[in-house]
């Protein structure tokens, strides 16, 4: 995980010291369709299902800020194992260059909360949920279909700060719209 973020460094060093001049100025919100796989032994009990994402980003100081929120499903592979809900809170940061045919290409990361909502009557409800810290550097591909339309493309690892610690490795596509950002709306943000 290191490397990953020496390489984001490396590879958008003018975000990090550069102000951008159209803060806060346009946003986009989107949604994603989710496929995740799971490395740490996480894959020996649980099997990831499709999930979802919905996210809010907007220009920064260096790069663009991202809140958003993943929905992804675990089934239990044998029945001791209880399936489970995660809701993966997030804040990130992303760094991007402009590409020819309208694209960007960017990378940053991400840090929240990832929630788990156990299915079953064997455990006490103080033990169906757990919450713990999330983070993990991603990449993401945009590409204009309109001007307010867009297609983005995404790869992410998130590794979730459990006893055993939870390796995820998400690949999402989804469609995002973007706007200019309303005066209530940088009110808020600013």
């Amino acid at each position: 995980m290191k490397r990953s973020f020496f390489v984001i460094l490396i590879l958008f060093p003018h975000f990090i010291f550069s102000q951008s001049e159209d803060l806060y100025s346009n946003s986009k919100i989107g949604v994603n369709y989710i496929t995740t796989s799971e490395e740490g032994g996480l894959e020996n009990f649980w099997e990831a299902q499709s999930g979802f994402g919905v996210f809010f980003q907007t220009p920064f100081y260096a790069g663009d800020i991202l809140l958003g929120f993943n929905h992804i499903p675990f089934e239990g592979l044998k029945e001791k194992y209880p399936n489970f809900k995660s809701n993966y809170i997030y804040l990130g940061w992303i760094g991007k260059v402009k590409l020819p045919l309208n694209s960007e290409l960017g990378a940053g990361f991400k840090f929240g909360s990832f929630m788990m909502s156990f299915e079953s009557d064997t455990l006490s409800s103080f033990s169906k949920t757990e919450s713990e810290f999330a983070v993990g550097p991603f990449i993401q591909f945009s590409i204009n279909i309109f001007k307010w339309l867009i297609l983005d493309l995404s790869g992410e690892y998130t590794l979730v700060m459990t006893n055993r610690e939870l390796k995820l490795i998400n690949l999402s596509a989804g469609l995002s719209y973007s706007f200019s950002t309303p005066a209530w709306l940088r009110k808020i943000i600013e």
